[in-house]
Order: structure tokens, then sequence, then C-alpha cells
């Protein structure tokens, strides 16, 4: 049995207009046991298939949604959050190494 790369494995949702359910098929090593974990909460039974599993599950276990939508306010909270959390934070002292004495040493500098 050959290995799959990563751009071979793969979370497969199908489903029929006369079906109740999704068939779902991952061999995908980020969210096989995501699906596995969502398989166990719906009480279904995955089925081993070749490096992957297949399982069958409810309509309901399977949302899509839209991306939610943010006021201006929200927006520029939420671009300064991320902006802060990229950049060092100013407040924090520097940590130096010294070699002086009997050993190194770390001192804060402001």
């Amino acid at each position: 049995m050959t290995r799959l790369g990563a751009s071979e494995r793969e979370v497969v949702l199908t489903i029929a207009d006369d079906e109740a359910g999704w068939s779902v098929f991952t061999d995908s090593a980020r969210l096989t046991r995501r699906v596995l974990r969502v398989a166990a909460a719906w009480g279904a039974s995955p089925e081993r298939l070749g490096a992957g599993y297949r399982v069958t599950l409810p309509m309901a276990a399977v949302r899509f949604g839209a991306p939610r939508r943010m006021t201006e306010a929200q927006r520029a909270q939420f671009d300064r959050a991320r902006a802060a959390r990229q950049k060092p934070d100013s407040r924090a002292p520097e940590l130096v190494a010294t070699t002086s004495g009997a050993g190194p040493r770390a001192e804060e500098v402001s």
C-alpha cells in the first residue's frame, strides 16, 4: 500500500436528493479525528475503508454558514486586536543575559 501525499488526502461529503443523510469519507490526517468524533456524537458507526473511514451522518450533522457580519466599530476593534498580537509587547521588560560575576544572570532592562 502506498502512502498518500497531503494533497491526495481528503474529506468528501456527498448526498443525493433522495438520500436522508450525508455520506462522508475521510483519509485526511488533519480531519479524521474530528469526523470520527462527530460520528460518535451522532451515534453513527464508521466503516474502515482502505486508509480512511466512511460514515453516514444525518442531515442535521452538517451545517453551512456565511461569515459573521461585523459593524465598522467591531471590524476596527478586531483589526487592533490582531495588530497587537502581531507586534511584541512594549510593556514587557526585556531580559538581557550578562556574564559578569559568578556566572550568567538575567537582568531587567527598562
